[in-house]
């Protein structure tokens, strides 16, 4: 019995030992996976950070990009500040303008009709004096020229006259 005794003994080192090795083992590869956890895991949080960093170096980019685009939105707003300034003083020049235009154009609308009254009464005018062109010609051609006694006539007749003026002035 003592033989069977030392190989239960021994078949019972063997298993304590082969558990001890099993569970050496098992915490070794427990460490390993570990370890490859933990290493994954720093190469995450390493990502992370320079995800972290480039995240926080896009955002002041973006700041400073905004900071810039409202400098230039504030310029722009001067100066279209300035030019609606601009436009409004050109507008009430036109204005102005446009009513002093509006004047101009009565006026020369009553030119214009008293030009047209003075045209007609220049093409009546005209006409009557052709007329009366026409009447002189006619009657410096068709009229029989005096004759001796008619000219000591009319002479006669004029001393009369004035020898009447002379007596009435007298």
């Amino acid at each position: 019995m003592k033989s069977n005794y030392n190989g239960f003994r021994g078949w019972l080192n063997y298993i304590r030992d082969y558990n001890d090795n099993k569970d050496f083992t098992n915490e070794n590869l427990r460490e390993k996976e570990l370890n490859d956890k933990i290493n994954e895991l720093n190469d995450e949080i390493e990502k992370s950070s320079y995800i972290a960093r480039e995240k926080d170096n896009l955002i002041a980019l973006k700041d400073k990009r905004i900071e810039a685009m409202g400098n230039k939105i504030s310029s722009y707003a001067k100066r279209n500040d300035e030019l609606r300034s601009v436009v409004e003083t050109l507008s009430k020049e036109n204005d102005v303008i446009n009513e002093q235009l509006k004047i101009k154009e009565l006026a020369r609308r009553k030119t214009a009709g008293q030009v047209g009254g003075l045209k007609a009464k220049i093409s009546v005018l005209k006409k009557d004096l052709a007329r009366a062109n026409q009447k002189i010609n006619w009657l410096s051609n068709n009229q029989k020229a005096p004759t001796k006694e008619e000219i000591l006539a009319y002479e006669l007749q004029m001393k009369k006259v004035e020898k009447k003026l002379k007596k009435d002035i007298d």
